[in-house]
């Protein structure tokens, strides 16, 4: 836990690199958007996007896929479904996991977004209208990318938009700078 009371977590293809006292379950659903919000008595918890080697764009022939919804392709579903929905998104994301592909996960709060300017200044912006949910997994193909999306929008019952995210080789460097350093 950091001083300021919030608890990072990775999460992603090195999971099992995390010490078993960083794999509290409750910490775990949270980040993987399993939970929403803060639960009384807990800190906030930060979902840190990362890894602990860099992104295997190239020397490891695999890329991070962004799949995503739009923030109102849930509202369809009614609420008495919504057990069911979230039974079979956990399903999927363990899926995710098992397979070592899972980066991270999860739901966006409907709440305003806060705009950060050039100089620092923040004013409140828009409630989100773009993404609902997102999960970014790291596979060899576009292909497998697509499959996965396919497991997420049955599970979700929405459909869902792919990406690549594109390559960075000096992020890559910098990273295997990083992990040097470890």
């Amino acid at each position: 836990m950091g001083g300021d009371g919030r608890v990072t977590l990775a999460i992603g293809r090195d999971h099992d690199a995390l010490t078993e006292g960083q794999r509290d379950p409750t910490a775990l659903a949270l980040a993987a958007g399993l939970l929403a919000g803060p639960l009384p008595g807990l800190p906030l918890y930060e979902l840190t996007c990362g890894r602990r080697r860099p992104p295997g764009q190239g020397s490891h022939g695999v890329t991070q896929y962004l799949i995503s919804f739009g923030a109102h392709a849930m509202d369809h579903i009614p609420g008495e479904d919504m057990p069911a929905v979230a039974k079979a998104a956990h399903a999927v994301v363990q899926e995710a996991i098992n397979a070592g592909v899972l980066v991270c996960t999860g739901g966006l709060e409907d709440q305003r977004t806060s705009i950060v300017t050039t100089d620092g200044t923040v004013t409140g912006g828009p409630y989100p209208e773009a993404i609902g949910g997102l999960t970014v997994v790291e596979v060899p193909s576009r292909e497998e990318a697509l499959e996965w999306a396919a497991r997420i929008a049955v599970a979700c019952r929405c459909a869902q938009e792919v990406r690549a995210i594109g390559p960075d080789p000096e992020l890559d460097e910098m990273l295997r700078q990083t992990d040097r350093r470890r």
